[in-house]
């Protein structure tokens, strides 16, 4: 369907245009008399007019996913029969016009009235027209404001209706009220017996123009809602374990832990102090989901409103999972999401969806907790702070900074580090986890064996078999995953009828420190699968994020033949081949991995991402990193390098990836693209890209395969950032591989690609500097490479490769208006330069590198600066205005760099210049000019 707002305001222009009529042609000679009033009244009907066909124009070229519906078709319709009858109406109505420099007023207002009446006929005509065209707007209003329709206005009604179903409970007789209102005004004319035409339309027009008007507001705030959303927001909390049934209990007794009388009475921090292993996550989830809790929070929170939020730090996930940017944006989205109401308070500046950062974050926080709500409370529950990709200390700063406010209150976990230790140890607020435990893993041990048969069978004979029940968990000493392990092996010696001397013995047997234990699961892996079992941990070590189970069928193509993924044929599998492929790789992957690694199945994914492989728990990845990863190398083929299979298993599964329509797949093939490309940057950075070049290159044409069908380059199928107040995106198809290279930082691989063609430096649309300088861009991957690293984004290294293959900072930019590749640096630095410090600002350096290339910065920098406001008749209608502002670009650059920075620049500019001049005559004659004076 179309745009709703257009087409809700274009049934409110329809109402408009109708009521102006009526008012021109309703006993035109006493209208007529009122000379100033015709004349404004005609002007607006030929605004009115404007506006509809503008509007009708909008929707024709909108992009339509689902059909218009009947009565969205029929006002139209309308719409366009108004555009034919405005040009009648105001060609019979322009003789009745009394004419300003007519000498003998009276006599001319004799000729209106002759006229008029000569015209009676037409006159009535264009009357009838216009009820007829009220009778069906009327129609066509009721009928789409039934429930039951499929309509723009419907669309925005229940727009309205979702956005207040948290925050307020009398939405549907809201929404009832609406629904009447429009129903009511749209059946005026009935209700009045038909006699007066025109009857409510005023009322009709306001209602809907309200109704755009709150439904943009709606729109905007969901925008803004939606851009805090990240792929793998709740993925964590999902993946953790509920409490097993009677475990827990204890942590809200009052006689046991003070966290209770903490929720209901008191601010701060509490904290729960855990060592490795010992069910952290678990008890947060628990407590944040716990009736008992939430009731006690409503008691602290008294008359005042109530928001929880909470966040489960994640080491082994991706950036946004174990990030403070990631934590600041799952907890702002929850609370807004729970009252969208709050977004024009707490983020009033924020442009639709544009990406967020840090420093924009910590002041909607602020605002949020300062100025939004007066009467709000809010308790957020943080799980694993030493899972933060980040020093200690910062993450504690972050906490202590959101509680100085007695509204804000934080339960949080972690294990006992010193800077934890530190700060957050108090005594009535906090406790250690695993003091508490044993209860529940005698609780969890004794259901999982009794309810296994062949325990009960043995049990019954032995009654000795109990007593492994309380020597587990007092060997335990409070960690849970070396109890789930435990259990996991004293199940397959129950399962093959050993005795209880046996299990007793295996018990003994098994280390309690968690790494020796991974050590005995290794070493139990049949030694057949040694060099798959090293390299699968070394590729899930070194992957930016849990990877696809379907990835692991080429590690036998690699054994082969390492150019397997160059020479492969670009081929979709079928959904079935793949379901069967990752069932088989599934029993093949425990077979060589042992328990340490688990396939996680998320059905909101398709294809390859539906499975995928992961750690049972932080601690083996870093057991593995920390202290296995040169053993586990030393088991691999000679020359292998796990960044340099991920490269070759993405462009493998690019190949073969499912796909009917470049379109409906895109998301899929970028989130590959994309990780491929992370990698790639990481090899650079190592030394090891030259090898990397030929796979590069089978990315382009591959995904030019599947693109050919489309208009443009296969990299324009990316959206677009969203334009912010200072800054624009523009690509009008003109993207290419090497800008995306550029974008990345891709150094090495665009030296390359320049040296083998020095012309590609040229190219229609944005210039690779462009690119290098302004690298902001939208993918649908969570990786650390396109979150907070691209806050700023940019690499010197790659802007001195392109300047010195002959990039012009000052090259002029069609598509932007003229304006040069200096002019939009200096706008997107000034823009996203407030959110980092002098010391480490990324853009002095390069803003150097542009200066000694020639940037002036006395240049006129131009701005487009977004200023709203209200058409004189179109009020349903919000329209924008661009005006055009300016200033020099060292005006601009001074509010982000210091004093001394800014002499430098001005130093090096003075060089270039000087350094221009040279070359322009020549040292000799430069000399002369400079000893004579001339």
């Amino acid at each position: 369907m179309a745009d709703p707002f257009s087409l809700v305001s274009l049934a409110a222009a329809i109402a408009q245009f109708v009521d102006i009529g009526f008012r021109l042609i309703h006993e035109a000679k006493g209208i007529y008399e009122s000379n100033s009033g015709t004349k404004q009244d005609v002007a607006e009907l030929r605004m009115v007019v404007e506006d509809i066909k503008n509007l009708n124009q909008e929707i024709t070229y909108s992009p339509h996913p689902s059909p218009l519906s009947k009565d969205d078709l029929a006002i139209r319709a309308l719409a366009e029969q108004c555009d034919a009858l405005a040009d009648s109406l105001l060609s019979e109505l322009k003789p009745l016009e009394v004419r300003e420099d007519a000498k003998h007023r009276m006599l001319d207002s004799v000729r209106v009235s002759i006229s008029a009446f000569m015209r009676h006929k037409d006159i009535l005509k264009l009357w009838n027209r216009l009820c007829v065209i009220e009778k069906q707007l009327r129609e066509r209003v009721a009928r789409a404001a039934q429930r039951e329709q499929y309509s723009s206005i419907m669309l925005l009604l229940d727009s309205l209706h979702r956005e207040n179903e948290h925050a307020d409970n009398q939405t549907s007789s809201k929404l009832t009220d609406r629904r009447s209102a429009i129903a009511l005004a749209a059946a005026s004319t009935a209700l009045n017996g038909g006699k007066g035409y025109g009857v409510g339309l005023g009322d009709l027009r306001s209602i809907l123009i309200d109704l755009v008007h709150e439904g943009r507001l709606v729109d905007h705030r969901q925008k803004v809602i939606h851009s805090l959303m990240f792929k793998t927001m709740t993925k964590r909390h999902g993946q953790i374990n509920a409490a097993h049934f009677n475990t827990l209990g204890w942590v809200l007794d009052r006689s046991t832990t003070t966290l209770l009388q903490w929720l209901e009475e008191q601010g701060g921090i509490y904290w729960v102090n855990g060592q490795a292993g010992s069910g952290k996550s678990t008890l947060m989830k628990y407590i944040s989901e716990n009736e008992i809790a939430k009731d006690a929070l409503k008691r602290w929170a008294g008359d005042g409103r109530l928001f929880v939020a909470s966040f489960y730090f994640w080491n082994a996930g991706v950036d946004m999972q174990k990030s403070q940017l990631g934590l600041l944006q799952s907890m702002l989205y929850q609370i807004l999401r729970f009252d969208p109401s709050l977004v024009s308070q707490v983020c009033p500046d924020h442009q639709g969806s544009e990406p967020w950062d840090i420093a924009e974050l910590r002041d909607a926080f602020v605002r949020l907790v300062v100025y939004a709500t007066p009467l709000a409370n809010f308790c957020f529950f943080i799980d694993g702070l030493d899972e933060y990709d980040g020093c200690e200390w910062e993450i504690i700063g972050v906490l202590k900074s959101l509680v100085r406010s007695e509204k804000v209150k934080i339960c949080a976990s972690s294990r006992p580090w010193v800077a934890f230790e530190k700060e957050l140890s108090n005594p009535g607020r906090m406790f250690v986890l695993q003091e508490f435990t044993r209860k529940d893993m005698e609780n969890y041990v004794k259901s999982m064996l009794v309810d296994n048969d062949m325990f009960r069978n043995l049990a019954t004979k032995d009654p000795r078999c109990y007593h492994l029940v309380t020597a587990i968990a007092e060997r335990a000493n409070g960690v849970w995953l070396w109890v789930f392990l435990v259990v996991r092996d004293l199940m397959r010696d129950i399962n093959t009828r050993e005795t209880y001397s046996t299990l007793e013995a295996r018990l003994r047997s098994l280390p309690q420190e968690l790494s020796q234990y991974f050590t005995r699961i290794l070493d139990r892996i049949d030694p057949f699968f040694q060099k798959d079992t090293a390299r699968i941990f070394l590729i899930a070590v070194e992957s930016a994020r849990p990877f696809p189970l379907f990835a692991l069928t080429f590690l036998e193509s690699e054994s082969k033949d390492q150019q397997y993924a160059l020479n492969a044929n670009v081929k979709a599998l079928a959904m079935d081949e793949i379901s069967k492929t990752c069932t088989d790789w599934r029993l093949q992957l425990q077979a060589r991995c042992g328990d340490l690694l688990l396939v996680r199945t998320d059905d909101s994914e398709d294809a390859f991402f539906k499975h995928s492989v992961d750690f049972l728990h932080r601690t083996v990845r870093d057991f593995l990193r920390d202290n296995h990863h040169t053993a586990l190398h030393n088991r691999t083929p000679e020359n292998f390098n796990s960044k340099k299979t991920l490269c070759r298993m993405l462009l493998a599964l690019i190949k073969s990836y499912p796909i009917e329509n470049f379109r409906q797949a895109s998301n899929g093939l970028f989130t590959l693209v994309d990780e491929f490309l992370y990698y790639a940057y990481e090899l650079e950075q190592f030394g090891q890209a030259i090898s990397q070049f030929p796979l590069l290159d089978e990315i382009d044409r591959v995904m030019s395969i599947y693109a050919k069908e489309e208009r443009a380059h296969w990299t324009n199928g990316r959206d677009s950032p969203t334009n912010t107040k200072y800054v624009q995106w523009i690509e009008r198809g003109q993207c290419s591989y090497l800008g995306l290279a550029a974008q990345v930082r891709l150094r090495l691989y665009v030296e390359h690609a320049l040296d083998r063609d020095p012309s590609r430096i040229k190219k229609k649309g944005r210039p690779l500097l462009d690119y290098a300088l302004r690298p902001t861009r939208v993918t649908p991957s969570d990786l650390p490479y396109y979150r907070e690293r691209d806050v700023a984004g940019i690499e010197a290294d790659i802007v001195t490769t392109l300047l010195s293959r002959g990039a012009d900072p000052n090259e002029r930019i069609y598509i932007y208006g003229g304006q040069t590749t200096w002019e939009l640096f200096v706008l997107f630095a000034h823009e996203r330069y407030g959110h980092l410090s002098h010391e480490d600002n990324p853009y002095f350096e390069v803003a150097c590198l542009l200066v000694e290339r020639g940037a002036d910065l006395d240049q006129t920098v131009r701005f487009p600066s977004m200023q709203a406001h209200l058409g004189t008749t179109a009020r349903y209608k919000t329209q924008v205005v661009v005006e055009k502002h300016q200033a020099p670009a060292r005006q601009l650059l001074a509010k982000i760099f210091t004093p001394d920075q800014m002499m430098i620049l001005d130093s090096k500019m003075k060089q270039a210049r000087l350094q221009s001049q040279i070359q322009e005559v020549g040292w000799m004659e430069w000399i002369r000019s400079i000893v004579t004076g001339k």
